[in-house]
């Protein structure tokens, strides 16, 4: 059970695998130690055994062990699995020992943010990266997803790998080897490894599926103070309150005026700030005594110089725009300068509402955040 790719984790196995595990079912992928023999034999020997001086052979046989036995008593595992396409999708901090876990991956929508779990044997919390709305354990005695069934299988732990030569890998001198990944309803993945060969850790996996390369690396740490915070499930809320004041910063630094309300507004309070893809638009959702926790009224922003293919929706100002009412809700849209503003709330009061924006990021912000 370890965390694999995002895109990996769909499809196979455990932290790398859990990569090619990602691209394929959306598992996690494991990490897992391996062995080793001295020979040109295809003989088996256990790769924590092994030292920079008695690397096993190329063609030699070494069984990977699970990544869970790879970790000495008292240190924490971490786990980085990159988008082919680029960047990190998914980061893991282990603690395999204690069974906690720290997942942050990135988020699916075009919202900058990450959707972070922490899990542990008697549940999970999690936290949504584009609202940082913040999930808690369900109430006792209702299923909850617990640290096992958030890491995945360890697909690699016990499978037979060819080791094919040597490499230094981050100043440390690695055994190479390959292996071939089979899944249920999946297809047969190549999977080459670098392997600490003092520990037997898999290092480093790489996976070529679908004309795709997917990576995922680990690293050993020590459990320092810093490091174990993250696995503590009450933490996540104060993460989600600092990505909170990073966001209202961003908001107060736009290069474009974003309008919204001021704070007590026909009773309404800021819940939630969603920035578009690189901030060219800003979302701010607003809460009323009704509809505490849950959007009353929509607010976004664009900026037209930024992202002109926007531009088409908003042709008028707001002194000739007319609100779209459809279920129950008024959609209204206009123009202001190189910005274009839309408003959705309840039927009837879209002019009204549109007429009591202020601006409330970027130049000319009169407004700041309680």
């Amino acid at each position: 059970m370890y965390p694999a790719t995002g895109t990996l984790r769909a499809l196979v196995c455990p932290l790398l695998l859990g990569a090619v595990a990602l691209a394929l079912f959306g598992c996690g992928t494991a990490p897992s130690s391996s062995s080793s023999s001295s020979t040109d034999d295809p003989t088996e020997t256990s790769a924590s055994s092994t030292s920079s001086t008695s690397l096993p052979s190329p063609g030699s046989v070494i069984r990977l062990v699970p990544t869970d036995q790879a970790v000495p008593a008292g240190k924490l595992l971490e786990v980085t699995a990159y988008d082919p396409r680029g960047g990190v999708s998914e980061y893991f901090l282990l603690d395999p020992h204690a069974r906690r876990g720290y997942r942050e991956m990135a988020s699916p929508c075009p919202t900058p943010g990450h959707d972070i779990t922490i899990a542990d044997n008697e549940g999970h919390r999690e936290m949504d990266g584009v609202t940082l709305e913040v999930y808690p354990d369900p109430p006792a005695g209702q299923k909850s997803a617990d640290y096992e069934a958030i890491m995945g299988e360890d697909y690699l732990g016990g499978q037979e790998a060819t080791v094919t030569g040597s490499e230094l890998y981050e100043g440390q001198e690695t055994i190479v080897a390959e292996t071939t990944l089979t899944v249920p309803e999946g297809p047969s993945t190549e999977i080459s490894v670098n392997i600490d060969p003092a520990t037997g850790l898999r290092v480093r996996e790489k996976a070529a599926l679908q004309s795709q390369v997917y990576v995922t690396e680990r690293r050993i740490l020590d459990a320092t103070p810093d490091l174990l915070i993250k696995l503590d499930k009450d933490s996540i809320r104060e993460m989600a309150a600092e990505f909170l004041k990073e966001r209202e910063q961003k908001l107060y630094d736009l290069p474009y005026p974003a309008r919204g309300f001021a704070e007590g507004t026909e009773d309404l309070s800021l819940l939630w700030i969603l920035p578009g893809r690189y901030w060219t638009s800003v979302r701010l959702e607003y809460q009323s005594p009704a509809t505490r926790g849950r959007p009353a009224v929509t607010v976004i922003t664009y900026d037209l110089a930024a992202d002109s293919k926007a531009a088409h929706l908003f042709t008028v100002s707001l002194e000739k725009a007319a609100p779209l009412t459809e279920e129950g809700s008024d959609l209204l849209r206009f123009r202001q300068g190189d910005t274009g503003v839309q408003v959705q709330s309840p039927a009837g009061t879209g002019l009204r509402m549109a007429r009591e924006l202020v601006v409330v990021g970027g130049p000319g912000s009169k407004w700041t955040r309680p």
